[in-house]
């Protein structure tokens, strides 16, 4: 079920402040969806919010804007590059209660991934103090659309 070329993650561990290549990253994802109980939402999305939960509540927890899930978001150019060597998350809209991100130029696009940053941002809108938080991905470039296209609200 696990690819040979990343068991050396069971032996080496998984750093949460580290960089990996995307392919492993991609491949150990794969193998813990299928055998992860139902989290009741897309698992993806679920590994996104539980990613954001873990590394936002320790090591990257500076990132975090308490009261201000918008000035959160804001940050996700940080973020984003804290994880990936190839793209850009940028946010090309932002208003009181949303803000709408775009990545663009990512070598290795996937619904997995997608679904992962769905969940990131909606938990970092949580964790920054955001209610009734809603993300979406609005557009993807495995589609045919020229940049993947996120969108969060939220009220306060």
């Amino acid at each position: 079920m696990l690819p040979e070329h990343v068991h050396k993650y069971l032996e080496e561990g998984i750093l949460a402040f580290a960089w990996y290549p995307e392919e492993d990253v991609l491949a150990i994802l794969r193998a813990l969806a299928k055998v992860s109980p139902d989290p009741g939402m897309d698992i993806y999305e679920f590994m996104g919010r539980t990613l954001a939960r873990t590394n936002l509540g320790g090591v990257y927890a500076h990132l975090l804007r308490p009261g201000d899930p918008g000035g959160s978001l804001r940050l996700t150019s940080i973020i984003w590059g804290l994880y990936h060597d190839t793209g850009r998350e940028v946010v090309v809209e932002s208003g009181d209660n949303s803000v709408v991100t775009e990545i663009s130029g990512y070598d290795h696009p996937s619904r997995e991934t997608c679904g992962v940053v769905v969940g990131w941002n909606a938990e970092l809108a949580v964790m920054a103090g955001g209610k009734n938080v809603k993300a979406v991905h609005k557009e993807c470039v495995l589609d045919g659309a020229s940049t993947c296209r996120f969108e969060v609200i939220w009220t306060l």
